[in-house]
């Protein structure tokens, strides 16, 4: 009876993490990973100017 209990909650979590991951991937969540940290140092560039 354990057994059946830890497959199901086994299968449960991986479909959750499943459609978690098909929903953020359908929504663009992933479609520009490298460009975040580029962005993140220009826009710290602004802001050094602006307070200058």
């Amino acid at each position: 009876m354990n057994a059946w209990i830890l497959i199901i909650v086994m299968l449960s979590l991986s479909g959750a993490a499943s459609f978690i991951f098909i929903g953020a991937k359908n929504s663009g969540q992933f479609d520009d990973v490298e460009g975040i940290k580029y962005r993140m140092l220009v826009e710290e560039e602004e802001e050094l100017e602006f307070y200058d």
